[in-house]
């Protein structure tokens, strides 16, 4: 039903959606070409992706803040590291 739905309008998310395309335009540069060499799960809930070049993704799954290798990562989401 539609009153489940709080905003459909391709406005009211526009910079969302620009800002999220940037941020992962930006970090497929990183990693582009390169190869996965980790992946370590951590008891925290954060993911750890290594990258034969050195580019590291911190991926935090928790619903809380989480810090791996001196890195803070948000809640629900990511941080690149090398």
């Amino acid at each position: 039903k539609s009153s489940d739905v709080y905003s459909s309008e391709y406005a009211v998310y526009r910079e969302i959606i620009l800002e999220y395309a940037r941020s992962l335009k930006a970090l497929n540069e990183r990693v582009s070409g390169a190869f996965i060499v980790g992946h370590e799960i951590m008891e925290n809930g954060v993911t750890v992706v290594t990258y034969d070049n050195g580019v590291k993704i911190y991926v935090n799954y928790s619903l809380a803040d989480q810090t791996v290798d001196g890195i803070t990562i948000g809640a629900m989401s990511y941080e690149v590291g090398e």
